[in-house]
């Protein structure tokens, strides 16, 4: 029996913290597991997820100390509150990787045709000139040297979620950037065209004028001058296949400048040995086989190899999958519509431990497989794709379940043919067509093809769809945008708050913001007059014109007015809803709630509500604040010691 098993749990703690032995440990656990094991599974539904909630829970409680304890809470409800809340961070962080996951999947999509522009291309490096120490090195790193979030975060010290929640935001910044050039993007392009257009690979005979000096101008510091102009003058006599065979021989590089000359590696290739794979892969047949390089040009074996991997029950792997996907996109017509028939090999199949929200498919890739699909089938043969969409999802599931991705697919090669399907759906559909899905993705391509027609097409939703589409039609407008006219059209068309279908709350701050950007007089007094509480519209607004001009926004609130209401208290909810953790502009804000009292209890709000889900630079970056008083400044020490970095 353990010694320590008849010891009351405050005693085990105060013995536990003072000495650390592992026994004291030990009993807490095995006390206290069932219970933290059984709220993280109650909240998150999911046992995997249960059981990092519980670890961590623990481990938690390794890192902290007696003053645990000296805060009033009993060691029971301490447990019952840190296990509930870290299931709902890991709940969270589950919903958002799989967003991020079908993220990727969309931009892995995008064809070679979707690039920047020529103009964005040429003003591509004063934009990133532009862009803040750190977000340039960051995307410099990312996309230009091409490394991996991974290692990309060890020498940060960050998480990789963390170093791809940075990324995000400096593609926002540059986006903004772009914007005040009156060139418009969006950050999804710029993630999916940087990768293909940052980096131009100079030509062969370049390479080799270059790798020639370089080597006589080293060899020339080492005493080897002479030499090395013979060997040079020698080559320039004989030709140029012989020359530049021996040059690179004497270099030592001649395999490496042979592998760029010869014909490219097939895009499924993997680059390493076997043990460069992922575990996953290596302990997977059908993964293995899915890394095999296949000829871009041999359909049968494409399609042998997707369906391998369709049918591969090993976790997904972000560079595996995308190469695979990068298959798909060069499947001709039949080949795409020979796999969507095969419903079988589509079929979604679950797991036994759960069937939640969060799915446990025995083939994790199929959900993403039939999106992209879709998608490709739709830019290929856009109306052939709408028939044979309908044509089976009816059948099947009485409703399109597949339209997002088709609507988007036809959008990008055929707007127009998206607007006339969206006014007259095809048989007895819902207007809406089910696609709340794609709205942020498709309004950009309608707006530039035609705003007006893009607009117009609000009045052919069912209700419930119609504040996203507006909304989505409103992010997609440019900086040359006529406001007051949108403004008016907004309040002819709209002009009553309803409490279902096309709701106001919102849409109003949200124009506002952009409006601002131009316009924040304007902008603010329309607020005033338009919303229903003035107060969230003035949040909204200021929320969206900080994140894409920070610098003029805090210049021209600092003497903003608004009528009967304390602006101290908008400020303060945008730190609390995200402002704390950026760095451009939360000292801004903070100079401007005057109250020390107010920013000590907003900085509490704050750690309260994300600062589990702060960076540790913003975190440090907001400890030495010199507008925080100890008090604020001890919460953010709470958080810091209680996060593992």
């Amino acid at each position: 029996m353990n010694p320590h098993a008849t010891i009351e749990d405050a005693e085990l703690l105060k013995l536990f913290f003072r000495t650390r032995n592992e026994g004291h440990l030990r009993v807490l656990m095995e006390r206290h597991l069932p219970l933290v094991y059984s709220v993280a599974l109650r909240v998150s539904d999911s046992p995997e997820l249960a059981a990092e909630a519980a670890q961590d829970v623990f481990l938690k409680l390794t890192r902290s100390n007696e003053l645990l304890m000296t805060r009033g809470i009993p060691f029971i409800a301490w447990l019952h509150r840190s296990a509930r809340h870290r299931a709902l961070d890991l709940l969270r962080s589950e919903r958002a990787r799989r967003q991020r996951e079908r993220i990727a999947v969309e931009l892995a999509a995008l064809p070679a045709g979707e690039s920047l522009s020529a103009e964005a291309l040429g003003m591509l490096d004063e934009v990133i000139g532009e862009l803040p120490v750190r977000d340039r090195m960051l995307v410099l790193e990312r996309f230009f040297s091409g490394r991996t979030l991974a290692s990309l975060a060890v020498p940060l010290g960050l998480t990789e979620d963390a170093v791809r929640m940075r990324l995000n935001r400096a593609l926002e910044k540059m986006r903004a950037l772009f914007a005040a050039r009156g060139i418009a993007t969006t950050t999804a392009l710029l993630a999916a065209a940087l990768p293909l257009q940052a980096i131009v690979p100079p030509p062969v005979s370049l390479a080799l004028g270059v790798k020639v000096k370089v080597l006589a101008e080293s060899s020339a510091a080492a005493g080897s001058s002479a030499w090395v102009a013979g060997l040079l003058g020698f080559l320039a006599g004989i030709p140029r296949p012989v020359a530049v065979a021996g040059l690179l021989g004497v270099a030592g590089i001649a395999g490496g400048i042979y592998h760029l000359m010869a014909e490219p590696a097939p895009v499924l290739a993997d680059a390493g040995s076997s043990g460069s794979l992922p575990a996953s892969a290596r302990s997977s047949p059908a993964s293995v086989a899915a890394l095999r390089p296949v000829s871009l040009h041999d359909e049968k074996q494409r399609l042998d190899l997707i369906r391998q991997w369709l049918m591969d029950t090993s976790p997904e792997d972000r560079d595996s999958d995308r190469r695979l996907m990068m298959a798909v996109n060069q499947l001709s017509v039949a080949g795409t519509r020979e796999l969507l028939a095969d419903r079988e090999l589509l079929k979604d199949v679950q797991g036994p431990e759960r069937e939640d929200e969060f799915p446990n498919p025995i083939y994790p890739r199929r959900g993403s497989a039939e999106h992209l699909l879709w998608l490709h089938y739709a830019k290929l043969a856009p109306q052939e794709a709408i028939d044979f969409m309908v044509a089976t999802d009816l059948p099947a599931h009485g409703i399109l379940v597949n339209a997002a991705p088709v609507i988007e697919g036809v959008a990008k090669v055929d707007p127009q043919r998206v607007i006339d399907l969206i006014k007259n759906p095809p048989g007895e559909l819902p207007q809406s067509l089910g696609l709340g899905g794609c709205f942020e993705i498709v309004l950009p391509m309608l707006v530039k093809h035609s705003k007006e027609e893009a607009y117009e097409l609000i009045h052919h939703l069912e209700p419930m769809s119609q504040k996203d589409w507006y909304l989505a039609y409103v992010g997609s407008l440019g900086p040359d945008t006529d406001w007051p006219a949108e403004r008016a059209r907004l309040d002819r068309d709209f002009p009553v708050y309803s409490e279902i279908g096309f709701r106001l709350e919102g849409v109003h701050g949200n124009m506002a913001g952009l409006w601002a950007c131009t316009d924040p007089d304007a902008a603010f007094a329309w607020i005033a007059t338009a919303e229903k509480d003035a107060w969230e519209g003035y949040f909204e607004a200021t929320f969206i014109w900080l994140q894409r001009d920070p610098a003029d926004a805090l210049r021209w609130l600092k003497t903003w007015e608004p009528p009967g209401i304390d602006k101290s208290t908008v400020f303060a909810k945008v730190l609390v809803f995200g402002g704390a953790d950026e760095i451009r502009y939360v000292d801004g804000l903070l100079e401007m709630i005057p109250d020390p009292a107010m920013r000590t209890e907003t900085i509490r709000k704050v750690m309260e509500n994300m600062g589990k889900g702060m960076e540790r630079e913003s975190l440090e970056h907001l400890k030495n604040s010199p507008l925080l008083d100890p008090e604020a400044k001890a919460v953010i020490d709470e958080m810091i010691a209680g996060k593992a970095w």
